[in-house]
């Protein structure tokens, strides 16, 4: 038998044709739909990434800013304190002027009284500023001059003491003398 043999090549149906261009153009649109969204999601990733890293600056210049308004508070509230030191400072100097200028005349009545001695009264004693004395009677003229030397030598309340007057003391009506009117002087410390 006698075969037949088509040497033209075959035609494809139609039909075949359209439904390999449907599925090859399907293809393609899904390949590059899937090629967009995939530059869409790094885009918006870049974005997110962009957006994020400008809060971040934005965040940082207003922590510089509020960084900045807090030095010159800073700035303000340590002059300010600066200038209350040296207030204070200039008012201790004054209280200090003043605490050395002081006299305790407590000191000095607290002297008198350890070194007068027994045979010594004190009828005045009277101290204005830096300057003082004693008025008194003593029953011995020995007394009188030990009494100036105890004060001389007491120098953390006196700088200096002396005998500026001394007399006989008699009663009225009487030749006989009982002791000695005197007055000490003495300079503070």
């Amino acid at each position: 038998m006698i075969e037949r043999i088509n040497l033209s090549p075959t035609k494809s149906s139609p039909k075949r044709t359209w439904a390999v261009i449907y599925i090859i153009t399907g293809l393609f649109f899904v390949i590059a739909g899937l090629g967009f969204y995939a530059n869409y999601r790094s885009t918006v990733k870049k974005l997110v990434a962009i957006d994020q890293a400008t809060n971040k600056s934005a965040q940082s210049d207003n922590d510089v800013v509020i960084l900045k308004a807090r030095i010159i508070v800073l700035k303000r509230s340590i002059a300010g304190r600066k200038n209350l030191i040296k207030k204070l400072s200039v008012d201790i100097k004054k209280i200090n002027n003043i605490k050395g200028e002081k006299h305790y005349y407590s000191r000095v009545l607290q002297s008198i009284a350890e070194h007068l001695p027994k045979t010594v009264k004190c009828n005045k004693i009277s101290v204005k500023g830096n300057n003082g004395s004693v008025n008194g009677v003593a029953t011995l003229y020995d007394a009188l001059p030990e009494f100036v030397d105890k004060l001389n030598k007491d120098h953390e309340v006196f700088s200096s003491a002396a005998l500026q007057t001394i007399g006989k003391l008699a009663p009225p009506l009487s030749t006989k003398y009982t002791g000695y009117k005197f007055k000490i002087v003495f300079t503070l410390k």
